[in-house]
């Protein structure tokens, strides 16, 4: 574990626990596990901003849906911590905020369309809270 938490691999690793010849777990420091799962993010950042810089305003509203998607299924087939921390199940949560991002650097959308993405962003976050409760008691 000492050696997972200094090369921040724990959270890479963390959803294949069951299958490794080696215990794996948080990392040491419990909050670092933020910091293990948006490094490798960082890294495809060059690669993934020109595609996600034509995506505009609604593109946000199909990565939460993917996002809840894919917390939900890691939540059933694996454990909270790999369906909150692992990096790939993460990647939609990132991409929402470098097209917010980019949202922000163009013209600001209308009224009508921010009401629309708000509107849906409550109705996941809504879902996704009652997820989360669902499952909590299981």
């Amino acid at each position: 574990s000492y050696v997972l938490t200094f090369l921040g691999i724990n959270m890479w690793l963390l959803p294949f626990s069951s299958i490794l010849p080696f215990p794996v777990g948080l990392p040491l420091s419990g909050v670092t596990w933020t910091v293990q799962t948006f490094w490798g993010m960082y890294l495809v950042f060059p690669w993934l901003a020109p595609r996600l810089s034509r995506v505009h305003l609604g593109g946000t509203t199909v990565m939460a849906a993917i996002q809840a998607v894919n917390f939900a299924l890691l939540l059933i087939l694996e454990d909270y911590w790999s369906a909150r921390g692992w990096p790939v199940s993460r990647l939609p949560v990132f991409c929402m905020g470098v097209i917010l991002g980019f949202e922000t650097l163009r013209e600001s959308p209308t009224d009508q369309d921010r009401a629309r993405a708000g509107g849906v962003a409550t109705a996941l976050l809504s879902l996704y809270s009652v997820l989360l409760v669902f499952m909590s008691v299981l």
